[in-house]
Parts: C-alpha cells; structure tokens; sequence
C-alpha cells in the first residue's frame, strides 16, 4: 500500500527527498520533458510511455524531450 502524501506522519530526509524529487519530476513533465534515469525494467518502460502519450495526447504539435541516463535493463518478452 503507498503511503499517503497527506497524512500527519513527520518527514525524513529520505522522504522529504522523495517528495523533493516528485516536485522536480512534475515540472518536468510540465516543460515536455521526460527523464528516464534508473534501469528499464517492465514498471518503468510503462511509466515512460505513459508520459509520452500523455504529453502528445496534450499537444502533438509540440516537441517532447526525453533525457536517457540508465545503465540498460531488460524487459520481459510476452
């Protein structure tokens, strides 16, 4: 079960930085630019078309900047 952003619960560091990093992420996604900087796996090839359909569905006209910093990773073959 996710943790609910709103609840009363203290910050960490480790979950300010997580909500510091979801920020970034969303003013990101805002100026059109999508960041893919962890391994591919499944979940995270899925979050990024999500993204880029998203984006498009919102503006084909407009430019979509995808930023790659990943080692590899691999994908299941269905």
């Amino acid at each position: 079960m996710c943790p609910n952003p709103l609840s009363s619960s203290p910050q960490t560091p480790a979950t300010a930085m997580r909500g510091a990093e979801a920020d970034v992420m969303g003013l990101l996604l805002r100026e059109r630019v999508v960041f893919l900087g962890n391994q591919v796996d499944d979940f995270l090839a899925d979050a990024i078309i999500s993204q880029l359909l998203l984006l498009d569905a919102q503006d084909p006209t407009k430019d979509i900047r995808l930023f790659i910093n990943s080692p590899g990773g691999s994908l299941r073959y269905c």
